[in-house]
C-alpha cells in the first residue's frame, strides 16, 4: 500500500524569509528598470521646434531675430533684440516648455533707438514719478552707456522689483544694475518664514509644493526636491522671497519631466472654503506693492474685486496695469495656465 505524501508547509521563519527575500530582488529589479516606468525623454529637436513654436506665436517677442538650440534639454537662445522685457518674455516663455531642463540666456542687448543717456534717466524718473505705485519711492538713476543704475531704499522686495521691470520697460535701456536696499524689518526667526514659505507653496497653482523640502537657516531658505520645469523652479524661488528673507539657495531643485505627472500632485488643487481664499487673496493684495489692500472689498464664491480707485499710494491704477487688484490674486495671468496640471494650455 502506497503512503500518501504530506504536503509541504513553509514554517513560519521559512516564510518570512522567502518573503524578505523576494521583496529584496523586486526592489532591485524596480531600481535597476526605473527608466522603464518613467516618462520617455523628448528629443532635443522636438524642444527646440516647440520653444520655436510658442516663440513664434508670442507678438512680444521678435522671434525673427532670436535663435534656438538645445543639448541635453537644455535650451539655449541667441540673437539680438533692443527690449530687456522682450528678452525676459522668451526665456520664460522656454522655460515652460516641456522637457526643458533650464534656459541659457545669450541674447545680446543692441539699442536701436538713438537715444542719449540723459534722455533715458529722464525716462526712467518720470516713469517711477507717474506710476501710481512708485511715485513716493526715494530712488536716484543714473544712466551710463544704456545701462541704468537704480540706488535708494524701499520697504519691501516686491517694491524693488518693481522698481526694477519699470526701469526696463524704458526704449533704449540695454541693462539694469538693481543696486536699491530693503529696508531693515524687524527679525523674523526661522519657523515664522518656514510657515510663511510653505503656505506660499501652497497656495501656487504653479509650484507642486508636495514635492519640494523647504528649510529655514539664519534667514536663508533652502529649496530642495524636484520640480517639473525651469519656470516652476523659478516661480518657486521668487515665492520664497517672503518677509524677512535674506536669501533664496535653489541649487537642489532639481528639474524632472516626471514631476509635471498629474497624478503626483494629489490633493493639491482640491477645492477651497470661501474663508481660506478670502485670506489667501487678502495675502495677495497686502504683498502687491501697486495695490492699497484697505481699498479693496473681496466677496465670494467667485472672486470679485472692487477697488474703489486705489491703487498704490495715487487715485487710479497705473497705465500700464488696468486692474493691479485683480492681477494680485491671479498667477501669471498672462501664461494661460491649466491650474489641474499646471501645464501651459498651449501646445503642451
Amino acid at each position: 500500500m502506497t503512503k500518501k505524501k504530506k504536503p509541504y508547509v513553509l514554517s513560519q521563519s521559512k516564510l518570512t524569509i522567502f518573503l524578505t527575500v523576494l521583496s529584496t530582488f523586486l526592489t532591485i529589479w524596480l531600481f535597476l528598470n526605473e527608466s522603464a516606468f518613467a516618462a520617455p525623454a523628448l528629443e532635443d529637436t522636438a524642444i527646440t521646434d516647440a520653444v520655436e513654436s510658442e516663440l513664434i506665436s508670442d507678438p512680444a517677442v521678435p522671434f525673427d531675430h532670436i535663435n534656438v538650440t538645445t543639448a541635453d534639454g537644455i535650451v539655449t537662445l541667441t540673437g539680438r533684440t533692443d527690449n530687456i522685457l522682450a528678452r525676459e518674455r522668451a526665456v520664460k516663455i522656454a522655460q515652460v516648455v516641456r522637457g526643458v531642463k533650464s534656459v541659457v540666456d545669450r541674447i545680446e542687448m543692441v539699442p536701436t533707438f538713438a537715444r542719449t543717456d540723459i534722455q533715458i534717466e529722464k525716462d526712467i524718473e518720470e516713469a517711477f514719478l507717474f506710476n501710481p505705485a512708485t511715485e513716493t519711492y526715494e530712488i536716484t538713476v543714473q544712466v551710463d552707456a544704456f545701462e541704468a543704475t537704480l540706488s535708494g531704499r524701499v520697504d519691501s522686495r516686491p517694491e524693488k522689483m518693481l522698481a526694477e521691470t519699470l526701469a526696463k520697460s524704458v526704449k533704449g535701456v540695454i541693462a539694469v544694475h538693481n543696486d536699491i536696499e530693503v529696508k531693515e524689518t524687524e527679525n523674523r526667526s526661522d519657523p515664522a518664514i518656514l510657515a510663511d514659505v510653505e503656505q506660499a507653496f501652497e497656495w501656487d497653482v504653479l509650484v507642486d509644493d508636495g514635492l519640494i523640502d523647504v528649510g529655514v537657516k539664519d534667514g536663508t531658505v533652502i529649496l530642495t526636491g524636484t520640480v517639473g520645469s525651469a519656470a516652476e523652479k523659478n516661480k518657486a524661488i521668487v515665492d520664497a522671497w517672503v518677509s524677512g528673507v535674506k536669501s533664496v539657495d535653489a541649487k537642489g531643485l532639481e528639474v524632472e519631466r516626471w514631476a509635471r505627472d498629474a497624478d503626483l500632485r494629489g490633493d493639491k488643487y482640491v477645492v477651497k472654503s470661501d474663508v481660506d481664499i478670502r485670506k489667501a487673496v487678502e495675502r495677495a493684495l497686502f504683498h502687491d506693492p501697486r495695490v492699497s489692500a484697505a481699498g479693496v472689498d473681496i466677496s465670494g464664491p467667485m472672486v470679485n474685486i472692487n477697488s474703489g480707485g486705489s491703487a498704490g499710494s495715487g487715485s487710479g491704477a497705473s497705465p500700464s496695469s488696468p486692474d493691479p487688484a485683480a492681477e494680485a490674486v491671479t498667477a501669471e495671468p498672462d501664461e494661460a495656465w491649466n491650474s489641474t496640471t499646471g501645464h501651459k494650455s498651449s501646445k503642451d
